[in-house]
């Protein structure tokens, strides 16, 4: 009984996610997803042709929400900001109607100034700020808790990419855009494969980039401790083991949502391709 419930929920779970992609992913991450962190659900995400929208307070929830092939940010992951908040924001807006400007955002809802400004680095208030840089959204929130005069917003110099993206991971916890491996640098030049060529790749010796996103330890026979590691980029994900000797070495800096490069042999269990892990490297 207990393996036929399972067979059941995988079943489900596969046919809805066959047949209604945004609205299945969009509730795993109201779920907080399970086995995998946020970025990879929302890579899986992206992966089936999601847009995934950062947060809005003039669309989002407080759970994720998908709209047609669109899933949209809900409050719920911008950390840090109170519960009560979030709730207030969508009650108002779906009694009182949209809000037109940021002002009229904190007119009508009760927000402490740190939690206006969670709202603004996660985007929430961008379209209620158009045309306007993060600095400048800042000043104009600080404006209104501090001085409440119509001053005019001074130039002020915008965000740099990497800082835009640094900021939204920090407070999302993922990147909407893009992901983050492919914003790491790496000093290896020689050939290297991404994950979606892993299965073509059974029997070779293989360099590939890979972001950490799960990770079980187990001993052997002898009690020595080797771990599977699963590992994602942007086209796809994998598995990898390390067995004993090479997990000795790796496991001080072994992290999850960490990029790696890692080199090992391609083999093949119970029709799975599996990377045998040789030597690893922190990308820099």
């Amino acid at each position: 009984p207990h393996s036929a419930s399972y067979v059941q929920v995988s079943f489900q779970s596969a046919y809805l996610k066959a047949h209604y992609p945004a609205a299945f992913m969009g509730a795993v991450l109201s779920n907080y997803g399970g086995y995998y962190g946020t970025q990879a659900y929302i890579s899986e995400a992206q992966r089936l042709g999601i847009t995934v929208v950062p947060p809005d307070v003039n669309r989002s929830d407080t759970i994720y929400v998908a709209e047609e092939n669109e899933i949209i940010t809900g409050l719920c992951q911008i950390k840090g900001l109170s519960n009560d908040v979030k709730q207030q924001i969508v009650a108002d807006r779906k009694e009182n109607g949209l809000y037109d400007s940021i002002e009229d955002l904190l007119q009508r809802v009760a927000i402490a100034e740190a939690d206006a400004e969670k709202l603004v680095i996660a985007g929430a208030c961008d379209l209620l700020l158009p045309k306007m840089s993060r600095p400048q959204q800042f000043w104009v929130v600080r404006r209104f808790y501090r001085t409440g005069r119509n001053e005019p917003v001074p130039s002020l110099k915008p965000l740099t990419l990497d800082q835009y993206l640094q900021y939204q991971y920090q407070i999302l916890g993922f990147l909407t855009s893009c992901h983050p491996i492919t914003l790491v640098k790496s000093s290896y030049t020689g050939p290297r494969i991404r994950a979606d060529a892993i299965d073509s790749s059974v029997g070779k010796n293989i360099v590939i980039a890979g972001w950490s996103i799960t990770a079980k330890t187990v001993s052997t026979k002898h009690g020595d401790a080797m771990e599977f590691v699963t590992f994602e980029d942007e086209t796809g994900t994998f598995e990898t083991v390390f067995f004993p000797d090479i997990y000795k070495t790796a496991a001080p800096y072994l992290t999850r949502y960490t990029a790696f490069l890692l080199y090992g042999t391609v083999t093949q269990e119970f029709g799975v391709a599996v990377l045998e892990l040789k030597r690893i490297g922190k990308m820099s």
